[in-house]
Order: structure tokens, then sequence, then C-alpha cells
């Protein structure tokens, strides 16, 4: 008996469908008040009216357009709670878009899903789809992508060709590394010269056209002052970005494995020093990652040697990913929730071809789960529940200062929830300038203060790690023997910042 191709169809979308909206459930009820920094940057610049970034041109305009909406519809709050809305729902259609690309990729029904599961419930994917982050938004459009490559597996189809096409300069628009995927994306339709022609067109269209009108409007004319734009970094641009060195492996592996379990090398590292019965319980997420990884490992070994084009195909789109994450910030476990979608479906593939017996099934599943759930109770709920060390400092900081005063930030960590929260704009140490240009910056800013009446506050330097200082030196500049140009007495402390409300500025 032959299937319906529609008939089928309708069901992986109908699967798909009740999946997203499973994840949607697990997402939206436990959204964080224990906000990422960059998350907050974002809302900040959505609502200061500031909607473009050449590195995630769709977030905020699309951001925008929700939050307009939500507005008509009687919404009275911040555009950062609407962001975190957009994000739960982004989180869960690319959980459930992965699991349709899954199975388009050959993959089983119960491997499809496990790694669908696998994928929405990392530490990574869960932070951020229940925070802001438009990497987010890059994930739906990359799971989307993978469906039109499956479709495209199956059989000539010019309208997944265009799919694909779009759906990976959506991508690249919501997350501009993206387009690092695209030439493993179409790589299947090299011998297709009309499909392959369709997707190239659609992807230089769409991204093309969007950069070069946006460049445009914001005064960007010629190629060369496009092509600058276009590849601008929109944010603090430190010495620490943007070059290669061996030991950024090493940071950047452990970044990897983080992105499944933030703990796992604290509990790993416990088990292992104390096996008690206790740290079983406590490392079980550790374990499971490092069970699931090794068994899967061993049993792909078959596939690769046998030259499975699918697990190939996977494998490379998931380490093509990392020579930029190594060069530009490999300590970052947020920069790989995308390339996690390529190494997901590479696992569906491997439990699809090697695992036929219900017991591995049901140990695959046991494992996805005991990680999920260490994810939950350790990262997910408790900043659902607490705003965080990071959120009681900015609201300390708040009552002891007004927004008139000029506070010194000598780190970034709580300066965007001081701005966000309380209207009062930090003097950022790490903010692009470096050296004399930034002790220039900063004696502007001290004398400007001095001249409206306003009291000048500085974190004092016994407040941070001797690890801390050396880096904020190398990053910008600012040594320990800075901190001198602005002597005064601790006037407050904030959790472990102590704060020195500076007396007068040294002149050297």
């Amino acid at each position: 008996m032959e299937l319906n191709p529609q008939s089928c169809w309708a069901t992986l979308l109908k699967q798909s469908a009740l999946l997203a909206v499973g994840f949607l459930l697990l997402y939206l009820p436990f959204l964080s008040i224990n906000y990422d920094p960059n998350g907050i940057a974002e809302a900040g610049y959505l609502e200061g009216g500031v909607l473009v970034s050449p590195n995630h041109i769709i977030y905020r305009p699309v951001g925008a357009a929700v939050y307009w909406a939500a507005e008509a519809l009687g919404y009275h709050g911040r555009p950062l709670y609407v962001l975190q809305v957009l994000n739960a729902f982004c989180g869960a259609a690319g959980v459930g878009l992965a699991f349709a690309a899954f199975r388009k990729l050959g993959a089983r029904p119960w491997a499809a899903l496990a790694a669908s599961v696998l994928w929405g419930t990392s530490f990574i994917y869960w932070f951020f789809s229940t925070d802001v982050s438009y990497v987010t938004m890059a994930g739906v459009f990359m799971a989307a992508a993978i469906l039109c490559r499956g479709v495209l597996i199956e059989s000539r189809s010019h309208r997944a060709a265009a799919g694909l096409g779009i759906s990976c300069a959506l991508a690249a628009l919501s997350w501009q590394a993206a387009i690092f995927a695209f030439p493993l994306a179409v790589w299947s339709l090299r011998r297709r010269a009309r499909e392959l022609g369709l997707a190239v067109a659609a992807w230089i269209v769409l991204l093309g056209g969007s950069y070069a009108a946006l460049g445009f409007l914001h005064g960007y004319k010629s190629p060369a002052a496009l092509m600058r734009w276009s590849l601008n970094y929109g944010g603090d641009r430190l010495p620490e970005f943007g070059h290669f060195e061996p030991e950024r492996l090493a940071l950047a592996g452990e970044a990897a494995v983080r992105s499944f379990q933030f703990d796992a090398f604290e509990r790993g590292r416990e088990f292992i020093e104390r096996p008690r019965p206790h740290r079983v319980r406590q490392s079980a997420g550790a374990i499971c990652l490092a069970a699931l990884a090794l068994f899967t490992a061993a049993i792909s070994l078959r596939s690769i040697i046998g030259r499975d084009p699918r697990l190939i195909w996977a494998l490379a789109a998931y380490l093509v990913w990392w020579p930029f994450l190594v060069w530009w910030s490999p300590g970052e476990s947020k920069w790989f929730l995308v390339p996690n979608l390529f190494l997901c479906a590479a696992a569906a593939i491997v439990w699809s071809s090697s695992i036929v017996r219900m017991p591995a099934k049901i140990l695959i599943g046991a494992a996805i789960a005991v990680m999920a759930q260490k994810t939950f109770a350790s990262r997910v709920l408790t900043h659902h529940r607490d705003a965080g060390a990071i959120m009681r400092k900015a609201d300390c900081i708040a009552r002891n200062v007004s927004p008139a005063d000029v506070v010194i930030a000598p780190d970034w960590t709580w300066a965007y929830q001081v701005s966000y929260f309380h209207h009062i704009e930090p003097v950022n140490i790490i903010g692009g300038d470096r050296d004399d240009a930034l002790r220039a910056r900063l004696a502007t800013e001290v004398t400007r203060g001095r001249e409206r009446g306003a009291q000048i506050f500085i974190v004092d330097p016994s407040s941070y790690s001797p690890a801390h200082l050396e880096w904020l030196a190398a990053q910008t500049g600012f040594s320990l023997h800075d901190f001198d140009r602005f002597p005064g007495h601790i006037a407050f402390q904030c959790e472990d910042a102590k704060f020195r409300e500076v007396s007068r500025l040294v002149n050297r």
C-alpha cells in the first residue's frame, strides 16, 4: 500500500506542531528574571529606537513589530518581557522544525524525537528560550533550512531549493555568523544546477539586498563603506576577540560541552575526586552527558567508515563553525546554540542506523531526561525564581546613587541592568576606547559631572580578583595604577563590589 505524500506531510507537520506546543508550555511558564546582559542591551536598543544592528538585522525589527502589536492589544510593559515571549516561541518553533528536519534526513521517529528534545533541553538552548537572544531566532531558520535540505534529498523541488536559500538568508540576518552554514547547506545540490541556482539566487537576493538597502539608508553608499558597515561588530570590540591561539581551542571545547550541561566539569570533577552516593545524584547530568557522548561516538564509527553521506554532512556542518568560534570568542557557550543543531542531527542519524532494541532506546531517552532535569533544576528554575547577584547589585547601586551621578564601571556585568531598570547610565571602562583615549574619556565624564554638582563613584580595585584586573589592563589599558587617579573613601558596598566616592581627579 503506497503512502500518500500529502498525508505523510500532514502527519509530520502535526507531530512537529504538537512538539512545539509542548516545548512552548515548557518555556513560557519559566521565563528568567536573571537576565543575560546582552539581552537587556537588545531590549534597551529597541526601546531607544535603535532597530538595526548589522550583526542581527531582523531580530530587533521583528521584536519591535511584536511589541507594537502587544501595545495595540493593551500591553503597557517594557520590551524586555515581550522579547522573552518572542524567544520562547522561537525556541519552541525551532524544536518542532528540528524534529521534522531530522525525519526528512532519514532519522526514525524515536531518534528524531530524542535528538530534538536533546537540543531543546540543552542548557544554552533552554536558557535563551526563556531569556532574550537573537541566536535563538537564527536556530529557527537554520532548522527550517535543514528541513528544506531533507526534502531535496528525497526529490527534486524548486520550491524547497528556494526555501533553502531563503531560510539560510534569514538565519544569517538573525545572526550573521550563520553565513558559514550556507556552503554546506547547498553542497548536495552541486550536480543539480537549476536547484542550486535557485537556492544561491534566493540567498544572495534576500541577504545581499537586505544589507544593501539598510546600509544605503544609513548612509553607506559606496561598496567599500557598505562592506565595512556590514562586517562591523556592533558591540565593544576587545583585543581578545578575533585571533587564533592554541589554548583557545580548549576553551571552545569546554564551551561546547557546557552548552549541553553548564556544570558538567564541576560535577564531573566532584564525582571523580569524591565518589559518594550523593555525588552520583548531583553529578547525574554530567555522567549521562559523558556516557551518551561516548556511546554515540562509538556506534557512529561504523557509519563514518561506511561513509554515510548524511552523517558526514551533519558532522561537517557542525565543525564548519569551529574556526570562527575559536577565532572570535571561544569561551562563550551561546555561540554553540545553532551548531548544536547539526550535532543533534548527527546523533539522530547514528541512533537510527545503529539502535534497534528497545532497552538501548530507553537508556538514551533516560539519559536525555536526566540531563534535562538537572538543567531545569540547577539553571532554569533558579533563574526563574531568583534575580541573581547581578540584579541585586544593580538594585543596591540604584539605592545609593542618583541618575545625575557619574558611576564608573570597571566590568560589564551590572552596567546594562543599572541602565535599563534604573535609568542610571554608568561610564563603562570596557567601552571601545583604550589607553590614552579611554583615560581622556573618563576625565571628560568626571569633569562634566563635577560641573553639574554630581557625585563620582568607581568600584574599588580591591573588589576584583588579580585575574580580572590583569584582564582589564590587557583589554583596555586601564591598569591598577589608573585607579589611583580616582582617590576617595569607600562610600557603600553592593554584593562583592565596594564603591569608592571619588574626591578628586589626579592628572598625570
